[in-house]
């Protein structure tokens, strides 16, 4: 396995915890009491929404892997389903993962510690850097950031199925 042919991969999300009343941060815990003592239901939440009971985990993972050329029907099913006609072109594989995640430490130290996880693998920055991100203005902010900083070029990738929520 040559160095040359893999790039590396940075991974950044936020993912949402549900916590215990006791474990949440002071403003959300005093935006949870208030909202209990208001006794106003908002209506039917949306899946996976839990107004003032989580706090926002930060992960970010850094692996290697070999490019993976694929056609758009390799990736979404054309409608009315494939025809077989042509084989499906396998995605890509992660190889030496390395993930962390965080309730407690902050977004930027999150990400600060990918980044020198991808700088330990490739000091010289001979290969590209892919950053894959959920769109969080945020973390993207972060991200630009530890770039500047490290002088290194990052190719940003935004995580469609994320960005459509917001859409």
């Amino acid at each position: 396995m040559t160095a040359s042919l893999l790039d590396r991969v940075a991974v950044s999300v936020l993912a949402g915890v549900v916590m215990r009343p006791e474990a949440l941060r002071e403003a959300t815990r005093r935006a949870a009491v208030k909202a209990a003592a208001a006794g106003g239901h908002r209506g039917r939440l949306a899946p996976g929404e839990k107004p003032n009971r989580k706090r926002m985990a930060t992960v970010a993972c850094v692996f290697d892997t070999r490019p993976a050329p694929r056609r758009p029907h390799d990736v979404i099913h054309p409608p009315g389903g494939r025809s077989g006609e042509r084989p499906v072109r396998p995605g890509p594989r992660a190889e030496n993962k390395w993930c962390t995640a965080s309730l407690v430490r902050p977004p930027e130290q999150v990400i600060a510690d990918a980044f020198d996880q991808a700088d330990a693998r490739d000091s010289q920055h001979l290969r590209p850097w892919i950053v894959l991100v959920d769109g969080a203005r945020h973390q993207l902010d972060l991200i630009t950031a530890e770039t500047a900083r490290r002088d290194v070029t990052v190719h940003v990738l935004l995580d469609f199925v994320h960005v459509a929520e917001y859409v």
